[in-house]
């Protein structure tokens, strides 16, 4: 909901978001990110985050029952870029607090417009304020910068290593440009789980070459405890650069993982319901495959 709609034209009004969110609650999902404290003159779509949080936390949209009941019991992440935004964060009641750190310093600068070593710090205040409340870190580019090319897998490790020892509790692997294979992303991960067997690895894939579903899968073959995914493959990163994707999207990561043998505990069919109803506010299609499977035979699955 934060990554999806960030780049959308369309900005969706606030009991909208709330609705769709609490509805991916329903569905099963155990964590949403909700949106990110920022500033509103450079991502004026997330300007609301603190409004949709507390639609959520007061149980959703008022419909009651089990609805409000998931609302409440999911973990709601939002994203931050600096000191303020930590703050924000904490004083609006966030679950979990993201903090994006890019594997190269071009990247970096183009994101968050400072260099590598000042995001590692934003992330280690972080999580010397956040207290219980868990920090995670999405190192961007891990795999390839569409300024700097492929990445090595030791640039990676080293961001990591300094992030965990910082007290990072959560660490992300993001294919920011959809530019890796499953062998990298396997191994990658498994890298990361062999030095920091105490900390939880989760994988953030985009779809540009048409791998984003084995990658998520090869992740998870490694390791990962955490996908990322965004309702109808919605999103992308502004920065990019030009024939990168939106994220893989969660409806055909839940199929997969199912058709695999993987239990998610999530509804398929709600979710992809939640991408119909996002395709119609949003007025135009999204790419998901499963979601046309969706319109077609009622089943997701």
């Amino acid at each position: 909901m934060r990554d999806g709609l960030q780049l959308e034209e369309r900005r969706l009004p606030t009991e909208e978001k709330i609705t769709l969110t609490a509805a991916l609650a329903a569905a099963g999902f155990r964590r949403i990110e909700v949106g990110s404290f920022v500033s509103p003159k450079a991502v004026p779509s997330m300007a609301d985050t603190g409004e949709v949080l507390a639609g959520l936390l007061r149980g959703g949209p008022p419909r009651g029952g089990a609805t409000a009941t998931a609302a409440m019991n999911t973990e709601y992440q939002v994203l931050v870029a600096n000191d303020r935004g930590v703050a924000a964060a904490l004083e609006a009641g966030a679950g979990a607090i993201n903090v994006v750190v890019a594997a190269t310093e071009s990247m970096n600068q183009r994101n968050v417009r400072r260099s590598v070593d000042e995001s590692v710090k934003v992330t280690a205040e972080a999580v010397a304020a956040a207290g219980s409340v868990p920090v995670a870190a999405i190192v961007a580019v891990a795999f390839r910068c569409p300024y700097e090319g492929p990445v090595a897998p030791e640039t990676t490790l080293a961001v990591v290593d300094r992030l965990v020892g910082d007290g990072v509790g959560r660490i992300t692997l993001a294919d920011t440009i959809g530019a890796a294979g499953p062998r990298a992303v396997g191994e990658l991960v498994a890298a990361v789980r062999g030095r920091h067997p105490h900390v939880e690895v989760g994988f953030h894939g985009h779809d540009t070459r048409g791998l984003g579903v084995a990658n998520v899968l090869a992740a998870v073959d490694a390791g990962a405890a955490a996908v990322d995914a965004s309702v109808g493959g919605l999103g992308g990163c502004p920065f990019a650069g030009k024939g990168a994707s939106g994220n893989v999207a969660s409806e055909e990561v839940l199929g997969m993982l199912e058709d695999a043998g993987i239990p998610t505990g999530v509804d398929v069919d709600g979710v992809a319901a939640v991408a119909l109803e996002l395709e119609r506010l949003l007025g135009h299609p999204l790419p998901s495959r499963r979601l046309a499977l969706f319109k077609a035979t009622g089943s997701a699955r």
